[in-house]
């Protein structure tokens, strides 16, 4: 399975020249598992300023499978940022720690371009596309 964070949605829907594009564009095509969470979800949609675009957005992203978090994905959540400031690693969104805690959790692949995730993978072990 295939997370695919909020960067990288915004980079597929936006009209400007985005190279992780093409990658989104055929991975959906040759139907692999991609997916989001509500998160990310609601930040891409928030950042949508016309109706009709959010309306298109809106039932686009829901074709995916929208993905809920488990506790224990919380608190793993606190554990990475509580991990990741112990060795001096500034995390600067706790939902990026969510998003870290939700594919560590559970194996999946993370589509991103958020430095974050990066500075997070120093400490916990994430698995990149």
């Amino acid at each position: 399975m295939i997370l695919v964070d909020t960067s990288i949605w915004i980079g597929y829907l936006s009209p400007a020249p985005d190279v992780n594009r093409g990658i989104l564009r055929q991975l959906i095509t040759e139907n692999e598992p991609v997916s989001l969470n509500g998160l990310i979800l609601t930040e891409v949609l928030q950042g949508i300023k016309k109706d009709r675009d959010y309306v298109k957005t809106k039932n686009l992203l829901v074709s995916f499978p929208v993905l809920s978090f488990l506790a224990e994905e919380y608190i793993l959540a606190a554990e990475i940022y509580r991990k990741c400031r112990k060795v001096g690693v500034t995390v600067r969104s706790t939902i990026d720690c969510l998003i870290a805690a939700m594919a560590n959790n559970r194996g999946m692949y993370l589509f991103h371009r958020d430095k974050d995730y990066l500075q997070i993978s120093s400490v916990v072990p994430l698995k990149f596309l």
